[in-house]
């Protein structure tokens, strides 16, 4: 009498991946439904809108420091639930100096991590933050806010933690180069337009710093994902490729 065969194991489950651009399109959708309320919502409209103001904050983005992610002069969505500090993500937080003033930047460094720039390329702990070329682009200061003028350059591809995100770097800029160490109750964090951004690296007379946690006003909602800018459509097929390469480590290791 042969023996029952055993029976099979079952699959294990597939791990999900972060789908940004999914993230991204959610929180579009949403600011729309929110908009809509608002503006033609009547008294209903109003309510919602008390109770959604203690959710969300509205920001008027005051400079081009983070192009080609946010466009100079948007309005930017911000949860204010959403206060954690991760890498890769954009907060809106009072300027360590000016506290009158709230500036929007990317968190790259958390407490305890050491974070370096040489040579265009950015290093948390050591490790390099990967990235993908997608080619050359420009804007003009009149874009910005500004007077005449273009700035020519090459967008990368970053992936930073669970984010994918562009960055500008401007061809002959200075470059900051140096090394900083996050204190603790703070993070560290730069603009995507790298060589026209006032951040971490040159706060407190070209020292550089953080941002105290207690600082942070809210999350920017609705820019999850990397996007062409306007007037550079002919890199989509270059950024399609890039975005296709994202490396299976996109976390740095622990700070020593």
């Amino acid at each position: 009498m042969s023996e029952p065969e055993a029976p099979e194991a079952p699959e294990a489950p597939k791990k999900k991946s972060f789908d940004s651009s999914a993230a991204d399109g959610e929180a579009k959708r949403t600011m729309t439904w929110i908009k809509r309320l608002l503006i033609g919502g009547g008294s209903l409209g109003t309510l919602m809108g008390v109770g959604l103001g203690l959710i969300f904050g509205v920001h008027k983005l005051p400079s081009g420091s983070m192009w080609p992610t946010l466009p100079y002069g948007e309005r930017l969505f911000t949860s204010r639930l959403a206060r954690q500090p991760f890498r890769g993500v954009v907060l809106v937080f009072h300027h360590p100096e000016q506290r009158a003033q709230l500036f929007a930047k990317r968190v790259i460094g958390l407490e305890g991590d050491v974070v370096s720039t040489s040579g265009g390329e950015l290093s948390i702990n050591g490790w390099k933050v990967p990235r993908c070329q997608v080619g050359r682009a420009s804007y003009a200061d009149r874009d910005m806010g500004g007077e005449s003028g273009t700035h020519e350059g090459t967008l990368f591809v970053e992936w930073l933690g669970l984010a994918t995100y562009l960055v500008f770097e401007e061809k002959g800029a200075f470059v900051v180069v140096g090394e900083w160490k996050v204190a603790p109750g703070e993070y560290f964090v730069l603009g995507d337009n790298r060589n026209n951004s006032h951040d971490s690296r040159t706060w407190f007379g070209g020292k550089g710093g953080g941002v105290p946690l207690a600082d942070t006003q809210g999350r920017v909602v609705g820019h999850e994902s990397a996007e062409i800018p306007k007037g550079a459509q002919d890199l989509a097929p270059a950024l399609a490729s890039c975005l296709a390469k994202r490396p299976p480590q996109t976390d740095p290791p622990p700070p020593r």
